[in-house]
């Protein structure tokens, strides 16, 4: 993890969300060492963790064949080599495995998804200023928003969900938080998850429930 900065947790979000996060999100992005392209051709790692320039991919620690560290040369070749194949895209993140070579250790797949979570949590609590006080289920849907490529602030890109967020109207929020399915069931998958969440959140405040308690922490959802 030589490369990555050092793992501060966000302040402002619940830990129920932070620990249940890897496992809800490794449901609908799988868990890839290796380099490969997403379903946009996007040079992507780990748990849906987008590295599509060289920089990027030059941030992470990297093992060869040999369990040596990777050289910042090697990491840039594998890099172009994957995103020059285009028709990786179209067959999943398995089909690199056998044209790639670095691989990323378990350690560092779990804190690279866990310092980009807390990077997000502080986007998210610029974004809505009572984010501290939702409900975890809330917080976990907004969450998923983000993870999947969404873009924060809303107003322009989401305004129905963002006003109902605003207003902690969860059941508004529910009805408004799919994202564009890209025909890929892992998508569809999540937004139902996310639906799912908000409506959690919904009774949550409604019946006055504990606000830090994750009321759906087991992933995948049915």
């Amino acid at each position: 993890m030589a490369k990555l900065v050092s793992l501060v947790r966000g302040n402002g979000c619940h830990q129920s969300v932070r620990d249940h996060f890897l496992t809800f999100t490794e449901a609908f992005e799988g868990r890839v060492p290796w380099m490969y392209l997403d379903i946009r051709g996007l040079v992507t790692t780990a748990v849906g963790n987008l590295i599509d320039t060289e920089e990027d991919a030059c941030r992470l620690s990297w093992i060869g064949v040999d369990g040596m560290p990777a050289t910042d040369d090697e990491i840039r070749a594998e890099w172009r080599l994957v995103k020059g194949m285009t028709e990786l895209a179209r067959r999943g993140a398995g089909a690199a495995a056998d044209v790639t070579e670095l691989r990323l250790t378990e350690a560092d797949i779990d804190a690279l998804v866990l310092c980009r979570f807390d990077a997000n949590t502080r986007i998210l609590r610029r974004t809505y200023a009572d984010w501290d006080r939702w409900p975890a289920d809330a917080q976990l849907g907004c969450h998923s928003i983000l993870w999947s490529g969404a873009f924060f602030p809303l107003d322009s890109h989401w305004p129905r969900f963002n006003a109902a967020a605003r207003a902690r109207d969860w059941a508004a929020a529910a009805e408004q938080c799919h994202e564009q399915d890209w025909t890929n069931r892992r998508a569809a998958a999540r937004n139902a998850a996310n639906h799912e969440l908000f409506m959690n959140a919904a009774v949550v405040e409604a019946q006055g429930l504990d606000t830090t308690e994750l009321y759906r922490p087991r992933y995948p959802f049915p």
